[in-house]
């Protein structure tokens, strides 16, 4: 299996590590080494999303801390996509899931969707 990395997931990194601070980042890192091993072991496994731009794309929900409160529900979204014909799963970014309206622009799901996404697309025809 080929791991490849959206240009910006970097960013997304930054911009957890400025809200959590040194020592919650060190385990919000374990938990996304986490995610990404599950994906990997099964990429069908997480959510399809359902709006445009971001169709085709699925996301996988996690913690940022091991051991999270009772009835917490995950505060984190990893957001890839599988491309089997070619064997590479491609994370195109993760971050907190903010649900509030008016939209928060840090919320992951706006972030992704002012991205380039045409890295992710499948090179040949076939449709996941």
């Amino acid at each position: 299996m080929i791991e490849k990395y959206h240009p910006h997931f970097r960013d997304d990194l930054l911009f957890i590590a400025g809200v959590l601070g040194k020592k919650r980042f060190q385990e919000f890192l374990l938990q996304l080494d986490r995610a990404i091993v599950q994906v990997i072991r099964n990429p069908y496994k997480a959510a399809r999303l359902k709006y445009a731009p971001l169709t085709g794309y699925r996301k996988k929900k996690f913690f940022s801390v091991a051991r999270p409160k009772k009835k917490q529900r995950p505060d984190l979204r990893l957001i890839y996509r599988y491309i089997p014909a070619e064997k590479t799963i491609y994370f195109v970014a993760v971050g907190f899931r903010i649900a509030q309206k008016p939209r928060n622009p840090h919320d992951v799901y706006q972030r992704t969707r002012k991205r380039d996404l045409s890295c992710g697309k499948e090179t040949d025809s076939a449709s996941t």
